[in-house]
């Protein structure tokens, strides 16, 4: 008979997809694991939810390989979903200067909305950039780490302030000057000589933009219900399926000689149960997680965790009798004076998914407690949204709108300010010495992953776990 005593206790904390590629992962290799999530349903920020018969997506969630190396695994991934798989070529747009324009840019398109003087002006600008910092490295002075310096470097003042400064500042809820340069190097394609000509010159489209995160159109990956399915199978997979808890949330992590010892979890009922545990994968807000230690984690450290900032995000869903709004499946509004950020259509991405006659279109807005969007009443933040979309909407859609829907995401976007690196550095130097203890993840690393790459995160910690299980 085995011996109970010495099976590990794996608690994974968030069953986003860091932690759905955790669980998923130790069942594989039959170690069993305990995932606790505080939501209602399992796939964080890209879980499938419903409303009044209907299915509701926030934001825009299909999995693609973010790199070579995660090919094979988007392809396991894919045939998890069997008869459910949908492959899809999504199309995406910016709204510029009062323009739609496809992004990539086509060939003549970012030319005709700026216009020739613009035009002039931004070549100008752009050379002008490349020449002060040639001049810059010449005389051997040290670049501001900044997001404005960043790509004011790559496109010149004209373009940046057109283009980036406004819209970067709407979304992370900071000047451009005080977010990091590497917010621009990860989601930015800066163009570098031919791409800058290409991207702004008529006559040259860009045909590849090395990036972690190219705009460049991929096959990608889904299931009529959304990733729902997806999700649904990972937890289904291996000898040793994961307990899933929903609305469980982890309150304490115990922790004693340099190592985890237990977590103390609050039910459904408020009710609250201490579980001892070997190993604990958080995928928390890096601030929730640290708060939770017991004892405390060093008064440095918990003053670092808080200055690690996140910029939450407002879904607004809104019912509309018409077919689809928009020509491209989602659009990036660059406008100030527009609330929302983003506008997207899982109707457009899945053909008849609402039928033929009705769309949803669901709009992102960035906001933190605090701002009019996240406190204020739902129906002011709708009106504004409508009101919004009224203006860019390319067809009419007034007495059209079924039905409005408001849901929020706290922690969405890990809000990069100039500096964060050397606090991120010792919060996660200080958690990574805790034996038994990952904090992986979007939200566990501050980092900004996509979907493939936030699963592949849960299945590095899942080794981690495995091979030190091993070891007993």
């Amino acid at each position: 008979m085995a011996d109970r005593s010495r099976e590990p206790r794996v608690v994974i904390a968030g069953a986003g997809p860091t932690g759905l590629g955790a669980a998923w992962e130790l069942s594989r290799r039959g170690v069993p694991s305990l995932l606790v999530e505080r939501a209602e349903i399992v796939g964080g920020m890209a879980a499938t939810r419903h409303r009044d018969g209907l299915l509701l997506k926030a934001g825009v969630h299909l999995v693609h390989p973010s790199n070579d190396a995660l090919r094979p695994l988007v392809e396991t991934l894919a045939a998890l979903l069997g008869d459910e798989l949908l492959r899809v070529v999504p199309t995406s747009a910016i709204h510029f200067l009062g323009h739609f324009l496809d992004y990539p840019f086509r060939s003549g398109q970012l030319a005709t909305a700026l216009g020739p003087e613009r035009l002039l002006r931004v070549a100008a600008g752009a050379a002008e950039a490349r020449a002060l910092e040639l001049a810059r490295r010449a005389l051997g002075r040290p670049a501001p780490d900044s997001f404005e310096h960043v790509v004011r470097t790559a496109f010149g003042e004209p373009f940046y302030r057109l283009f980036f400064r406004d819209y970067t500042a709407k979304v992370l809820g900071l000047p451009c000057d005080r977010i990091a340069g590497a917010w621009a190097l990860r989601r930015v394609p800066l163009p570098t000589g031919r791409h800058l000509l290409q991207t702004v010159l008529p006559w040259w489209r860009p045909t590849r933009v090395d990036h972690a995160h190219s705009p460049f159109h991929r096959s990608q990956i889904t299931a009529r219900e959304g990733l729902q399915p997806l999700f649904d199978r990972m937890l289904a997979e291996g000898p040793a399926r994961a307990d899933v808890r929903t609305s469980t949330e982890l309150v304490r992590i115990e922790h004693a000689d340099g190592r985890v010892t237990a977590v103390v979890l609050r039910g459904p009922d408020d009710a609250h149960e201490r579980r001892e545990a070997t190993h604990l994968v958080s995928t928390l807000p890096l601030g929730e997680l640290v708060q939770s230690l017991d004892p405390p984690a060093p008064v440095a450290v918990r003053a670092a965790a808080a200055r690690l900032r996140f910029r939450g995000l407002v879904f607004v869903f809104a019912v509309v009798r018409r077919p689809a709004l928009f020509r491209h499946h989602w659009t990036y509004f660059q406008d100030p004076a527009l609330p929302f950020n983003r506008v997207s259509e899982m109707g457009g991405i899945i053909p008849g998914l609402y039928g033929p006659d009705r769309t949803v279109v669901c709009a992102e807005i960035t906001a933190d407690p605090g701002e009019p969007a996240w406190d204020g009443p739902d129906a002011a933040t709708i009106a504004a949204t409508l009101e919004g979309l009224r203006r860019v909407s390319p067809v009419p859609f007034d007495g059209a709108v079924e039905a409005a829907y408001v849901t929020r995401e706290r922690y969405a976007y890990p809000a990069w300010r100039v500096g964060f690196e050397a606090d991120l550095a010792l919060v996660l130097g200080w958690l990574d010495g805790v034996r038994g203890l990952q904090s992986v993840g979007r939200q566990g690393r501050y980092d900004y992953l996509n979907v493939d790459e936030a699963i592949a995160a849960g299945r590095g910690a899942a080794d981690r776990v495995a091979s030190s299980v091993a070891e007993w």
